[in-house]
Parts: structure tokens; C-alpha cells; sequence
């Protein structure tokens, strides 16, 4: 697929570039194609158990100087490929 556009406006618009938000939330996907690998010891603490799949994942960037003081969020991923749906809101301060 394509790579990341690290200088795309984000979902705050024009205000994200202004230094007013406190916080910066941008979303690059909802569903990329990913593998994992998880390893964990294994029953009664012997030997090493090792799990491999696929699985769709969520890549996202925030960062900023403080984390909003109450924050909602909604991600749904569904069954069909590229059907998702991710709901966000914050409460915080511009300017501060």
C-alpha cells in the first residue's frame, strides 16, 4: 500500500497547525493486514508456548503537551473488507 503522508492535515484541519491544540490524534489506519508472533511460558511455568496468526490492526499517532481532560472513544472493524467506523472527542483547552 501507500505510506504515510506525515505532513497530511489531520482530523483537526487548519487549527492543528496553528500550535493552539494541546494534543495532536491522527488516525493512518483502521485496517492493515498484520502478523503476530506472541510467546509466553507454558503451563506450570515449563517450556515456551508460541501462538502465530494475522490479524487486522490499528495504527494511530498522538502526541502534543497534555492529554485532554475526558476523552470518548468508538472503533468498529467489520467482518467485510475496509469496513470500519472510529468515533473520538475530547474535552481540552485551545490556546493553553
Amino acid at each position: 500500500g501507500e505510506g504515510w503522508d506525515t505532513k497530511a492535515t489531520g482530523p483537526e484541519g487548519w487549527l492543528g497547525t496553528t500550535g493552539l491544540l494541546p494534543c495532536r490524534y491522527f488516525v493512518q489506519s483502521l485496517g492493515s493486514e498484520a502478523t503476530y508472533t506472541l510467546t509466553r511460558t507454558g503451563k506450570n511455568g515449563k517450556g515456551k508456548e508460541v501462538v502465530k496468526g494475522e490479524a487486522s490492526a490499528h495504527v494511530e499517532s498522538n502526541f502534543g503537551t497534555a492529554f485532554p481532560l475526558g476523552w470518548i472513544y468508538c472503533q468498529v472493524s467489520g467482518k467485510q473488507a475496509g469496513t470500519s467506523l472510529l468515533l473520538v472527542g475530547g474535552k481540552f483547552r485551545i490556546g493553553l
